[in-house]
């Protein structure tokens, strides 16, 4: 049976407000979400986050995923889309890293790995989001392993400016609105990009899609539907490109967002 239209979440920001440390979707949220699934509408989860740590909660909620900023995309746990880390590239990076004392996280689907569990600004920055290390390890060496995306955190704005100075022209960086961090991938990489993707292979029209979300790195993705509906905080570079700006999270900013459009 063909899907109604297509709907995709961003998750920190707007189906939960770290800031406000408001750590799980509301229970209208939720709601919200399975009656959307309920009426014919594919509904995805699209975020920056791998699926290494995105909490098992909120995958229940999901079938259909877009994550790591759009370097993959997996439907019914297959992977439909995928771009990869050049290991050679990448091996050159973390001797970068490691020699200038940037503390750094590789991510996958199923692991992520940094240079020490407990180094203080690692635990800061997880901790701020809330992000749990079962799913952590400390890297011995790149052998062996495939990685899609990568964090980047920083001590400080000088040792961000000579980052992006430095590797700016070999990875998309995107930063962090709030926090001194930043998230890595190849050159092209947008979650518009790996929607277009899902959209295709479901034949849904473009005219029946719609987005959600507050970063930077929700630009391409608003562009890649018909309709962006932002949060009410949100970084002010998407409202040159949302059509419409909701509530926040703790005001049920899906909801109202969903309803406005006349989608339930």
């Amino acid at each position: 049976m063909p899907y109604k239209g297509a709907i995709f979440f961003d998750y920190d920001g707007t189906l939960v407000d770290e800031q406000e440390k408001l750590f799980f979707p509301t229970e209208k949220t939720v709601d919200t979400l399975k009656r959307l699934q309920e009426k014919g509408y594919l509904v995805a989860l699209a975020t920056g986050r791998s699926l290494s740590y995105v909490p098992i909660h909120i995958q229940q909620l999901f079938t259909c995923f877009v994550v790591q900023n759009g370097a993959q995309a997996v439907v019914n746990n297959q992977i439909i889309y995928r771009s990869g880390l050049d290991e050679v590239t990448l091996s050159e990076l973390i001797h970068y890293l490691y020699e200038n004392d940037v503390v750094f996280v590789l991510e996958n689907n199923q692991h992520c790995y940094t240079q020490n569990l407990k180094n203080e600004l690692f635990l800061k920055i997880t901790n701020h989001f809330n992000i749990t290390h079962e799913n952590f390890k400390e890297l011995d060496t790149l052998e062996g392993k495939q990685f899609e995306k990568f964090m980047l955190y920083y001590k400080d704005e000088k040792q961000r400016t000579r980052v992006m100075n430095e590797w700016a022209q070999k990875y998309k960086i995107v930063n962090h609105r709030y926090m001194l961090c930043a998230d890595g991938t190849n050159l092209g990489i947008t979650k518009g990009g790996a929607i277009q993707q899902m959209i295709q292979q479901f034949n849904i029209k473009r005219e029946d899609t719609y987005a959600f979300g507050d970063g930077e790195n929700d630009i391409d993705m608003f562009c890649a539907v018909g309709t962006g509906i932002a949060m009410k905080k949100h970084a002010p570079a998407l409202d040159a490109v949302a059509s419409w700006v909701t509530a926040s999270v703790a005001e049920e900013g899906i909801y109202k967002g969903i309803n406005q459009f006349g989608l339930l």
